[in-house]
This record gives structure tokens, C-alpha cells and sequence, in this order.
């Protein structure tokens, strides 16, 4: 008598690659879909807290000079440098005047968008008279609640349009500084 053989069932090493190629091209579509929302979002929380951080140190300006410092034409704080010579402070630079002999330094770092690469995400603003100030970032997340609609808009450099901002606690968003 003569025995039977069995026929083998099973996946051969190609099936095999091929399956374990396709889930590993899915995973990473997966992964990479619900990721990025996170990282928007993260992001922009960052740039929300650049923008608080600055303002506390100009509020700590004003009750060293009497007065926010000036804005130059790109959105610069006019805050570094000396009394007698203001010059424009670096984004991802000190924020720190010299009065006499001694060094005020307001931010060690002055934030700035890590998105951006010129620098001039963040925009500064401040009234003529040096009494109130705003702030702009450009948000990423299209479907943050905080978004903001500027007239007229406010340049935020090569991340777009300025969509979110905050200001002195003595005006609004929406107060012209002309008069501040």
C-alpha cells in the first residue's frame, strides 16, 4: 500500500511579504492621518503661549519706561539696544535694554514661529503714543474656535495671514491704536 501524501496548506514566503507590506502601508496611512491634527494643534498652542510669554515681559516694559516700546515697519519690538539708541529686537533673540550700566533683560529668548523661516511670524504693533499694543501669530488649525478675522488683514510673513491675536489688557482686538 502505498501512503498518501497530504498536501501542505499554508502561505508561501512571497504571500507573506506581500501581506505584511500592505498592513505596514496601512499602519503608516493610519498613524500618519490622526497624527498630524496632534501636531496642528500642538503647534498652535505653542505659538498662543510665545504671545502670552511676550506680553508679560512688556508689561514688565511699561513699569520700567513708562511706555511700550515702539514697532518698527515688519512688526520688531523697538525694545532692545539702549535708552538712547532703540534698536529692533531679533525674533529667537534677547529682548533686554541697557540703561546706564546695567542690563534689563525682559525675555532672554523672544519666541518665535518655528514654522517660519524668516522669522516674522509673530507681529508686533504698538499705538503712537506707546500706551497699548497687539500681538499677531498665524494658527494652523483651521478649526480653532480662537480664529480671528482682521480688517485689515495683518501680514504674519510666509505663514499667511495673521488669524489670531491679543493685546494690552486696556484695548481689544478690534481698538484702532492710532489713538493709544
Amino acid at each position: 500500500m502505498r501512503k498518501r501524501l497530504r498536501s501542505q496548506a499554508g502561505f508561501t514566503l512571497v504571500e507573506m511579504v506581500v501581506v505584511i507590506t500592505l498592513l505596514a502601508i496601512l499602519g503608516v496611512l493610519g498613524i500618519g492621518s490622526s497624527f498630524m491634527p496632534t501636531l496642528l494643534r500642538g503647534r498652535d498652542t505653542k505659538r498662543k503661549n510665545d504671545l502670552a510669554q511676550i506680553a508679560a515681559s512688556l508689561e514688565a516694559y511699561i513699569n520700567d519706561k513708562g511706555r511700550y516700546p515702539a514697532s518698527d515697519a515688519s512688526g520688531r519690538i523697538m525694545g532692545c539696544g539702549t535708552d538712547a539708541v532703540k534698536t529692533a529686537c531679533t525674533w529667537g533673540g534677547e529682548f533686554a535694554m541697557t540703561s546706564g550700566t546695567s542690563k534689563i533683560i525682559y525675555m532672554a529668548v523672544l519666541p518665535k514661529d518655528s514654522k517660519v523661516s524668516n522669522g516674522r511670524g509673530y507681529i508686533y504693533q504698538t499705538g503712537a503714543n506707546g500706551k497699548a499694543w497687539k500681538l499677531y501669530a498665524n494658527l494652523e488649525n483651521a478649526k480653532d474656535p480662537v480664529l480671528m478675522t482682521f480688517s485689515p488683514t495683518v501680514s504674519c510673513g510666509t505663514a499667511g495671514n495673521c488669524n489670531y491675536g491679543v493685546s494690552s489688557s486696556n484695548i481689544s482686538m478690534t481698538t484702532n491704536l492710532s489713538s493709544y
